[in-house]
C-alpha cells in the first residue's frame, strides 16, 4: 500500500519496504512501545535505510486513529 493511505493513524509495528539502488528490496520493522504515527515511521525508514528509496509503508497488528493528543 501506498504511505499516503495511512495518514491519520498510529501503530505500534510498521515494515518498510525499500528498494536500493542496486540488489533486491530490503524489509525494515519498526517497533517501538508507544504508538508511533506514519509520518515518524516515514522518518525512521528513510533513516535506516539511506542507499534506496522507500517504496512502501505497512502498518502491522493494531493500530488506532491519531488524535494528536501525545
Amino acid at each position: 500500500m501506498a504511505p499516503e493511505t495511512h495518514e491519520g493513524i498510529v501503530c505500534n509495528h510498521w515494515v518498510a519496504q525499500v528498494h536500493p539502488k542496486t540488489g533486491r528490496p530490503v524489509s525494515i520493522h519498526i517497533h517501538r512501545g508507544s504508538p508511533i504515527p506514519v509520518a515518524d515511521a516515514r522518518r525512521i525508514a528513510r533513516k535506516a535505510a539511506p542507499f534506496g528509496k522507500l517504496a512502501s509503508l505497512s502498518p502491522l497488528g493494531v493500530c488506532s486513529a491519531d488524535t494528536g493528543d501525545e
